[in-house]
């Protein structure tokens, strides 16, 4: 045991010395760093070290400068770049951190084509760098921008160069800021506009309220049709214009004794008094992206900001027709046309060609270009699809369009490609008349007629009056007859009379309720009605009344009133039931203001009726779920009504319970009320018959009472 002990001993002690004797034999190496140029930066990582050791160097740059590399010969492509790198010691180490200079650019942009900014260039790092925008004639210098942020709004801007910047100087016409003059003084009376407008009158003038009953803009000498903004049968000079980001208000006024309109933003700020003047509607001054301004006969575009996009240069800006949405510009400069994105103000097309025609053309992204007497078709990006050799042409529909050479017409599709070669005395996609559903265009050639369809195929040929969908109704000797679209007769020639719904768009106070797909025909003195080719109704109705004797439809009810045959007074029929909604009996005709009795179409599930001089209302089967007690009442319009009683004006819903405080008015029989529903501020207007003294309310109340 105690020579093992020994051993163990002897053991720890010759490990020990071995140990101690490879220490001693350990090689030390020496990292030096050092900048370039000297105090450009701060080093860590200098200092000896025993081989094999991991060291981690670093360079960090001064103000004013920018780390750029190491240079040694220990530097690889793997660390040569990077501020920080960790070193594995082999043997001695120099390293240079290079440092450069900071030179800061300054980029200077305007938001118009003219130039007139200085102090751009190249800085050393800390110089006070001065900018400054001069004077453009007719512009006036508003601020300086940088990433759409406001950094100044002095001409002159002064700032330490320490980065690199790119600053815009934003501009507005100078006129559109000029002195308001006494018109414009107080016209709008709120700074928040956002939201729903509705004119009023007082007093012969005109003024705008907001959906809470507050003036907006004061009651003064403005235009009503513009007020109005537009009018349809529907809603009688009434349409709510929605003020918001994108939708400005424009008023007309008399400014320095010339008529103009003024644009005002949804803060009730003035935009610009230079709209054009030319412009039916409001719309057409503007889009999502600005406004087309006019001053001195030369037009521009300007955001809702007042920068100007366009410069005031052309003879001509306007939205090309019927594609306001596409943002797209119609300019016209040195008598010749071309496009410009209102969204940036880009050009698309320089001003290039004699003619430029978008309508009828662009909805199937086609225009058509006119230059040197050729004709060439563009797609809306300007480049051009095709050198058209044709002398005349017509209007694109569903694909196709008629064009002519030498005296004859053909047809091309929206690549210019011929579908049908010239040879026709006429093809016409835009008839006066309503196509049948699959018809391109209707065509005349040697006395005879027809439809195409969108490949140039003949669909149908022969003489036709009118078209009920996909039927046709044709003549032949005085007596009327329906074919198929192949051709088929389905009804003989044996009606002496007929009467096709009028499509919506008429002039007509119900176009946009007219039950399109039906048509009347009289046999042997009596009326049936025809539908999806067959007749739906016996041939029993002495007359067809109500509006111009075209079906109407409400609430997805078609119906029409008529006179059957033996019975007393007229009824009102439901077409898609084929049965009566009120039997010829009980209430006696159609209504009109002066009758004692009568009724009216069926909307949502009441129909006004009349008895006995009182107005009440009936449900389709007709109950009365109203009682007989108004002097004077309306229909319903989205679950509501307007009803006189014992001279008080109130409105009640469906079930008779009041939604508005009654309001004496002066009425005295002869004219009652009209009442509308404006659908988006979800408010209704309701006016005495003949006069345009507008009130409105919603389902909290009165918003404006009745004068």
């Amino acid at each position: 045991m105690l020579n093992m002990i020994k051993k163990t001993c002897l053991l720890t002690a010759l490990a020990m010395i071995v140990s101690v004797f490879s220490l001693g034999c350990s090689e030390e190496y020496e990292v030096k760093l050092a900048a370039d140029p000297e105090g450009a930066g701060s080093l860590s990582g200098s200092g000896t070290y025993r081989e094999g050791e991991t060291v981690t160097i670093k360079a960090e740059a001064e103000e004013g400068y920018t780390f750029e590399r190491w240079r040694g010969k220990e530097t690889t492509e793997v660390h040569r770049d990077k501020e920080e790198v960790e070193l594995a010691i082999e043997e001695d180490v120099e390293l240079v951190a290079e440092f450069s200079s900071k030179t800061p650019t300054i980029n200077l942009e305007c938001d118009i084509e003219e130039d007139a900014l200085t102090g751009g260039g190249t800085y050393e790092y800390g110089e006070t760098v001065e900018v400054e925008a001069g004077e453009i004639e007719g512009y006036r210098f508003k601020k300086w921008l940088e990433d759409d942020e406001v950094v100044s709004e002095d001409k002159t801007y002064q700032f330490t160069a320490v980065e690199n910047r790119t600053l815009t100087a934003a501009r507005e016409l100078e006129t559109a800021v000029r002195e308001l003059d006494q018109d414009l003084e107080g016209l709008v009376l709120k700074d928040d506009l956002k939201g729903y407008v509705l004119p009023i009158r007082e007093n012969g003038k005109y003024g705008l309220i907001n959906t809470e009953g507050e003036k907006v803009v004061r009651v003064s000498e403005l235009n009503w049709d513009i007020m109005a903004l537009g009018s349809f049968w529907d809603h009688p000079g009434v349409i709510p214009h929605q003020v918001g980001e994108t939708d400005p208000l424009i008023l007309p006024l008399d400014i320095d004794g010339n008529r103009k309109r003024v644009a005002f933003n949804e803060k009730g700020q003035l935009i610009t008094t230079l709209l054009r003047e030319d412009a039916g509607t409001p719309w057409l001054h503007y889009n999502n992206y600005g406004l087309i301004v006019v001053e001195n006969g030369r037009y521009g575009f300007i955001d809702f900001e007042q920068n100007p996009l366009l410069e005031l240069k052309y003879e001509e800006v306007t939205f090309l027709r019927f594609i306001q949405e596409r943002d797209l510009l119609k300019i016209k400069k040195d008598g010749l046309y071309g496009l410009a994105d209102s969204a940036s103000g880009d050009i698309v097309i320089e001003p290039q060609y004699e003619k430029l025609e978008s309508t009828g053309w662009v909805d199937h992204e086609a225009l058509k270009g006119t230059k040197n007497d050729q004709v060439y078709l563009l797609d809306l990006s300007g480049e051009i699809t095709k050198k058209l050799d044709i002398d005349d042409y017509g209007l694109f529909n569903k694909g196709v369009c008629p064009v002519k050479k030498d005296g004859s017409w053909g047809l091309i599709d929206t690549q210019g490609e011929v579908l049908l070669e010239p040879g026709y005395d006429k093809i016409e996609t835009s008839t006066g008349r309503t196509p049948p559903d699959e018809a391109a265009a209707r065509f005349e050639n040697n006395s005879r007629t027809g439809y195409l369809d969108s490949d140039g195929e003949v669909l149908f040929e022969g003489e036709i009056e009118e078209t009920i969908g996909n039927y046709f109704i044709f003549t032949d000797e005085g007596k009327a007859g329906i074919k198929s679209i192949e051709g088929e007769i389905i009804e003989e020639p044996v009606f002496d009379d007929y009467s096709k719904s009028r499509p919506p768009g008429t002039c007509d106070p119900t176009a946009g309720h007219v039950a399109e797909e039906y048509a009347l025909f009289r046999k042997d003195g009596l009326w049936g009605v025809f539908a999806g080719g067959k007749f739906i109704t016996d041939f029993k109705f002495e007359e067809i009344g109500g509006y111009w004797d075209s079906p109407m439809e409400f609430n997805d009810v078609p119906q029409i009133v008529v006179k059957e045959e033996g019975l007393e007074g007229e009824g009102l029929y439901d077409l898609s039931r084929e049965e009566y909604i009120l039997t010829p009996k009980e209430y006696g005709s159609y209504r009109g203001p002066g009758d004692d009795e009568g009724f009216g179409y069926l909307k949502q599930d009441r129909i006004l009726v009349k008895k006995d001089g009182k107005y009440g209302f009936v449900d389709r089967d007709g109950r009365e779920v109203i009682e007989m007690q108004y002097d004077w009442a309306t229909a319903f319009e989205n679950e509501a009504a307007g009803v006189i009683k014992d001279g008080r004006l109130s409105v009640i819903d469906n079930e008779a319970n009041q939604l508005v405080e009654p309001v004496e008015v002066d009425y005295d029989g002869d004219f009652g009320f009209h009442l509308d529903y404006l659908g988006g501020p979800e408010v209704y207007e309701i006016h005495r018959c003949g006069t345009t003294n507008y009130s409105y309310f919603d389902h909290d109340g009165w918003i404006r009472k009745p004068q």
